[in-house]
């Protein structure tokens, strides 16, 4: 599993200031959005690989168990 940032509670504070100053919400909200995104399609991609493992997995019990 990548080591990613997501979102943490500081970053939902729009007007505190960081490195480079406040950060206006709406920059706040895309970046969450975009993080989120992210690992859904990081997920789906992983729920694909499983599927198609578990198909191979039936097809091979099923060869085993017809002879």
């Amino acid at each position: 599993m990548t080591t990613r940032r997501l979102i943490e509670n500081d970053d939902l504070f729009v007007g505190k200031p960081d490195r480079r100053g406040a950060r206006p919400r709406h920059e706040v909200l895309a970046d969450a959005i975009s993080s989120i995104d992210s690992v859904i399609a990081t997920q789906t991609q992983k729920l694909a690989l499983l599927q198609q493992h578990k198909r191979g997995l039936q097809q091979q019990l099923a060869k085993e168990t017809g002879q």
